[in-house]
């Protein structure tokens, strides 16, 4: 299970760099590939926050629902 979280995790911040740097090539005459990377870890930051987010309110509602 937390391999498929961690794969879709990086998956997921993988593309986003892959976009922003192609948007960067397409638009600006150069790639500020530290402006990426940084883009790309806070990026995947907020997915771990948000996933986090959701399992521990799903948590809350099944302990909830069960007392």
């Amino acid at each position: 299970m937390l391999k498929q979280v961690v794969k879709y995790w990086l998956t997921t911040c993988l593309v986003f760099l892959v976009l922003v740097t192609i948007m960067q090539w397409l638009f600006d005459p150069e790639i500020t590939w530290m402006w990426n990377i940084k883009v790309a870890v806070i990026s995947y930051s907020f997915l771990i926050a948000i996933d986090l987010i959701i399992k521990s309110s799903t948590k809350v509602k099944k302990y909830m629902s069960g007392c």
